[in-house]
């Protein structure tokens, strides 16, 4: 699963990637920006298509169909087409998630030891989503990080892991109709390529309201 994310860029960083990578040139949105320990139910900086530009704005991690159902901030891959309640999404309401990178959690000794993962010389990415609409919520447009089978190097720490998308996967992502599917399900799968690196990082990552750059020191186990 993702349970915390990372936006380790400055405001500018961030509208000089939107414009340069996705023809962004307006993003008015004011966030807070670096983030070190993105938490569920905070705002995600997103990235949807609507049919005819890329848009660029905040979406609310905790993916609702009501007020009422409980947010889910990760849907498995093999849900999309066997759930009611995300085949619409999947149709339809396709977003991606810009991140540095991401923790996850190692049982240890009766501890979870956080563990951060991010791509090499890449110090933004995509995560593959899904969003949802709904009038009734208060933040109405609500997002899940799609996750599939760990690959070799999530595997010792956990079985499952966020769909990271490139650049060009990205863009087919968003773009890409759903009456062509089999341009879309490739998609979902783990990530292959060899720059996904990890290390143990400090344990105060644990704590939601633990927000500094002091996240990601490597930590030493005595």
């Amino acid at each position: 699963m993702c349970g915390r994310v990372v936006i380790n860029i400055e405001y500018h960083e961030l509208t000089a990637y939107l414009n340069e990578e996705y023809n962004i040139a307006q993003f008015d949105v004011k966030t807070p920006l670096p983030r070190y320990n993105v938490t569920p139910g905070e705002g995600l900086i997103s990235l949807i298509y609507d049919g005819k530009k890329t848009r660029a704005g905040i979406l609310k991690w905790g993916y609702q169909t009501s007020p009422e159902s409980k947010p889910l901030i990760n849907v498995r891959n093999d849900s999309l087409l066997t759930k009611p309640m995300f085949q619409k999404a999947f149709m339809m309401r396709r977003c991606i998630i810009l991140v540095s990178g991401f923790y996850e959690w190692k049982n240890q000794s009766k501890k979870r030891l956080p563990y951060y993962f991010y791509l090499d010389q890449q110090p933004i990415f995509a995560l593959a989503g899904i969003w949802n609409l709904n009038h009734d919520v208060k933040e109405n447009s609500t997002c899940a990080i799609l996750t599939t089978d760990a690959n070799p190097v999530m595997q010792p720490i956990h079985h499952r892991m966020p769909i990271i998308l490139s650049r060009e996967e990205a863009k087919s992502w968003l773009e890409t109709s759903f009456q062509n599917v089999d341009t879309l399900l490739p998609l979902l799968q783990s990530y292959h390529r060899h720059n996904l690196l990890s290390y143990p990082v400090n344990p105060e990552v644990n704590r939601p309201n633990f927000d500094t750059i002091e996240c990601l020191t490597p930590y030493h186990q005595s």
